[in-house]
């Protein structure tokens, strides 16, 4: 199934529905920095002699990677309690629209929190953690070790982190126009970078993998730079299929050339 394909349910227009159910999300890049991720947590899934797993997503936006692993945790038969916590008011009352959907499967548990993270965290009432997801959010914050820290006391003995990030080559693709309208503070981390930030609450790196290679970055660069431009009414349809191979060109990677990065941390013992 694609990326995004429940995305359809909500598309009024019949055109557009019918080609989400097929290609899945609009957005070019949520396909390519959601693979490694997708790819780890059925991996992980499989391994796993649990059945039940609480996942925590700080900055869950409209739901996308809890139902996407919410739809991986059914085809394994495994129980996904998922929490998602968003300062937009928008986009949870869209990941709750999305969610009666997939509530209808008794094996997919979701709860979306219009909150501050802080303030979800500093209540007592929340439970214990198995995986929480920092997807593409970490860049956006003033102080990330102090949302780190407030996790770390909400997780499992053997918890683990799922960290997407942008790198400092990010706004040389996307451009720096759209790298400050969606609201990044910085311009990226690097694994190093990455692995000092949670290594101050012990936590080590056991994989990482970076992502949105030489191709992806054309596909990238283009539709966030030329077609984001285009407003007519077609160009959803438009956009989806002419970049629709991008999403299975991102094949030559490193720390030089890629956009995005993704990174696995575990308490060290």
């Amino acid at each position: 199934m694609p990326i995004g394909d429940f995305y359809a349910k909500l598309s009024k227009n019949r055109i557009n529905k019918f080609i989400i159910n097929i290609l899945g999300e609009q957005d070019l890049h949520s396909h390519i920095r959601l693979k490694p991720l997708l790819k780890f947590v059925e991996k992980y899934f499989i391994s796993s002699n649990q059945s039940t797993f609480n996942v925590l997503e700080i900055g869950c936006g409209i739901g996308i990677n809890g139902f996407e692993i919410s739809k991986i945790g059914s085809k394994l038969e495994k129980q996904i309690n998922y929490v998602g916590v968003d300062l937009s008011e928008e986009a949870v009352n869209t990941a709750k629209k999305i969610a009666e959907v997939f509530n209808a499967d008794s094996k997919l548990n979701f709860s979306f929190y219009f909150s501050d993270a802080k303030a979800f965290l500093d209540n007592p009432s929340s439970y214990k953690f198995d995986i929480v997801l920092f997807i593409d959010v970490l860049e956006h914050l003033q102080n990330p070790e102090e949302i780190i820290k407030l996790t770390k006391e909400k997780m499992n003995n053997n918890g683990i982190y799922l960290v997407s990030v942008p790198t400092p080559i990010y706004p040389k693709i996307f451009g720096r126009k759209f790298h400050k309208k969606i609201g990044h503070l910085l311009d990226g981390y690097d694994i190093c970078q990455l692995d000092n930030l949670f290594r101050k609450f012990k936590y080590r790196n056991t994989t990482y993998n970076y992502n949105t290679g030489i191709f992806s970055n054309i596909g990238c660069w283009l539709y966030y730079n030329i077609l984001s431009e285009v407003k007519n009414k077609n160009a959803f349809a438009v956009k989806n299929i002419i970049f629709y191979p991008f999403k299975f060109l991102d094949i030559f990677n490193s720390p030089t050339i890629s956009s995005s990065l993704f990174a696995v941390y575990v308490k060290d013992e």
